[in-house]
This record gives C-alpha cells, sequence and structure tokens, in this order.
C-alpha cells in the first residue's frame, strides 16, 4: 500500500513563510554607521549642542586599519552596578584588533603606556579614582584615550581635571552629555553598552518569575503606565512591576529592587516598558520577550524603525496594547525582531566598531 504523506495546506505554509522572511529582515540590514546613531557633542557645533550626525550619504573610509592596532584596556577592580560584561567586551575586541592587553585600575598604568606599540587605551567604569600615578601616565601620554563611563542612573563626579586627560568620553545617555561639557570637555558621546548576553537570553523559567504582563517603570501620576495600571488592568491575571512608588497597588506584584531581573523578563507573556532606558530595552529584547516600548528621546537615535513596536500616545498604546495581546504570531514574531536587531546591531562587536570609527575618522 502506497505510504500517504500529509502535507501543509498552502496557506499555513505561505504564512509560516511571511514569518521567517520577517525575522530575517534586521539580519539583512547592513549596520548602522556610528554617527547616524550618535549623538556627538564638539566644541564649536552649531548653537554648541549636541547634533545627530547623519552620514549615510557619504562613503566612510578608515584611516587606517583596525587590524593592525594595539588596545589597552583597562578595567575596574571588582564588578560595577551597571558595568559591561568585561570578558565579552574583551573578546569582541580581539576580533578587530591585533592585540588586546586587559589590567585593572590598581595595576601600575605607567609601564604599559611606555610601549612604542600603543594606539589606544579605553578605560571602562569611571567610577574608581585614578592614583596619582596613572593620572600623570595618562597626561604625558600622547596615546589616544578614551573613558567609557558606566552611568546609566545618573552622571558621574568628575572633576575637569579628570575630563582634560581623555580624547573622547562616553556616556551611557544623551542627557549626561551636558554635564560633561560643562567640564571642557573635549569630545562627549553617546555609547551605550551592549548587554550582557551571558545573563540575558532566551531561556525557560520556573513558575515564580511568570507573569502575563510586566510593568517596567515608574508610578508617575498622568503617565500612561500610571493610567493603565490605575483603569486598565486586565482582571484575573497576573501581574509585576518594576520601578518605584506602586505600593498603593494591591493587585499589582512589586518585584524587589536588587532582584535579578532576567528570568522575569523571560516569564513575561508582554513587556509594558515606559523606562526610557536603552539599557533595559535592550536587555528585554536579548532575552527573546516581546515588549512594547513608550518612545523617548533616549531611545529614538538607537532603534531601528520597524524592528520595535513603540508608542507615543495613550490611545496608540490602547490600539497596541489589544492588537498583540489577541494575535500570538505577531507578538512572537515581533520579539524575534527585536532579538535579531539586538544581537545584530548592539552586540559588543558592533559597539567595538563604532568606537574605533569614532576616534580614529
Amino acid at each position: 500500500m502506497k505510504k500517504t504523506i500529509k502535507k501543509k495546506s498552502p496557506s499555513k505554509q505561505a504564512q509560516n513563510k511571511w514569518i521567517l522572511n520577517d525575522v530575517k529582515k534586521p539580519l539583512n540590514k547592513k549596520p548602522q554607521p556610528l554617527k547616524h546613531t550618535m549623538s556627538v557633542n564638539r566644541p564649536g557645533t552649531r548653537n554648541e549642542l549636541p547634533l545627530p550626525r547623519d552620514v549615510q550619504s557619504r562613503e566612510i573610509t578608515k584611516k587606517r586599519p583596525y587590524k593592525r592596532m594595539n588596545l589597552l584596556l583597562v578595567a575596574p577592580d571588582h564588578p560595577m552596578p551597571g558595568a559591561p560584561n568585561e570578558i565579552l567586551l574583551e573578546e569582541q575586541l580581539r576580533h578587530l584588533a591585533r592585540n588586546v592587553t586587559t589590567i585593572k585600575y590598581t595595576q601600575p598604568l605607567a609601564e604599559q603606556l611606555n610601549r612604542p606599540d600603543l594606539d589606544l587605551i579605553l578605560i571602562i567604569g569611571g567610577e574608581e579614582p585614578f592614583s596619582d600615578e596613572s593620572t600623570d601616565a595618562l597626561k604625558n601620554t600622547p596615546v589616544r584615550k578614551v573613558l567609557w563611563l558606566s552611568d546609566k542612573e545618573k552622571p558621574f563626579d568628575l572633576d575637569s581635571r579628570t575630563v582634560s586627560l581623555f580624547d573622547y568620553i562616553l556616556t551611557q545617555k544623551m542627557a549626561h552629555i551636558p554635564v560633561y561639557r560643562a567640564l571642557q570637555c573635549r569630545n562627549c558621546v553617546c555609547l551605550p553598552y551592549a548587554s550582557d548576553t551571558g545573563m540575558y537570553f532566551p531561556r525557560p523559567v520556573e513558575d515564580r518569575y511568570k507573569s502575563d504582563l510586566l510593568l517596567i517603570g515608574h508610578a508617575e501620576p498622568k503617565s500612561i503606565l500610571y493610567s493603565f495600571a490605575f483603569s486598565d488592568l486586565p482582571a484575573d491575571e497576573k501581574i509585576r512591576v518594576c520601578g518605584r512608588g506602586w505600593e498603593t497597588f494591591p493587585s499589582l506584584i512589586i518585584i524587589p529592587p536588587d532582584e535579578d531581573l532576567a528570568p522575569y523578563y523571560n516569564g513575561a507573556r508582554i513587556v509594558i516598558n515606559c523606562s526610557g532606558s536603552l539599557m533595559q530595552t535592550l536587555e528585554v529584547a536579548a532575552c527573546g520577550a516581546f515588549q512594547l516600548i513608550q518612545q523617548h528621546s533616549e531611545l529614538t537615535p538607537f532603534l531601528e524603525a520597524g524592528d520595535w513596536v513603540t508608542f507615543q500616545t495613550q490611545d496608540e498604546f490602547a490600539d497596541k496594547f489589544l492588537y498583540y495581546r489577541e494575535n500570538v504570531d505577531h507578538r512572537r514574531l515581533a520579539a524575534s525582531r527585536a532579538l535579531a536587531d539586538n544581537q545584530y546591531n548592539h552586540s559588543f562587536l558592533q559597539k567595538g566598531i563604532q568606537l574605533l570609527d569614532l576616534v580614529f575618522d
């Protein structure tokens, strides 16, 4: 007897092919040029304001091959809140440069700077003070120097003497640029860290981390998130919240401030992200979770339109929430596209390319 082979219906095949092609869209895009996605503050710019600079219309040529370069990476002695994954950063820089030497803040810096073949000094963190010996060594070396701050919450309390040591100060938030400008920073650029993919990645989680909705943001009256929590929360659903001021909402399960958020991202059916934090947005995306993102000036230059589901008004939020709540396939598709865009355009490899393009352009 001839064996009968069951085939998917043409409509189902077409639907699956459409979903697969849509997921691949972020992977088919060219990496975004650095100055198209970053705000640069240089003395003498128009009105002395940090302006986005779009260089897509001209060809970007590198003045020197990065593979011949030698980099010195200076990392904090101990893990700091908001600091990048030093190992991931170093691994990706090694793909770009000939040699990457990593030392800690407390190790002697002067002897490293005496190397004749050194091309770049990259210091990450910025919370630990430099010794007088290291300060003098940085001041006297002709090698290009970059301080990549981990200031995701608030600007660091730097002084003008420290700022003057560096050719570039890289900050996590555009709102911090004016603070460092006031210290006569020569070049201040917003370049957020990549998410730590060793911590934030798609994985199954226990029931205690799961939720129907995860709200990210503070309880600010008249805000979209506050209005939603006050009057429009779905009944009989498990709703968690990450942020300050939600104690007066008994139906919400508040995540403690010091909790690891990765399992909560993975356990959420829908994330409503009103934090305005690019880092948190990338971390949610890295977990493969679907999120509705409130537009914010800190996000707009970095999130490619079409790969992220955003909203600006209360009505727009209500429409998109109802739509994605009922359309599971489209929710999964949006989460997959954001995950792909995060991996391709916001990895430490891409950040390293952007940094080198900036410093050696």
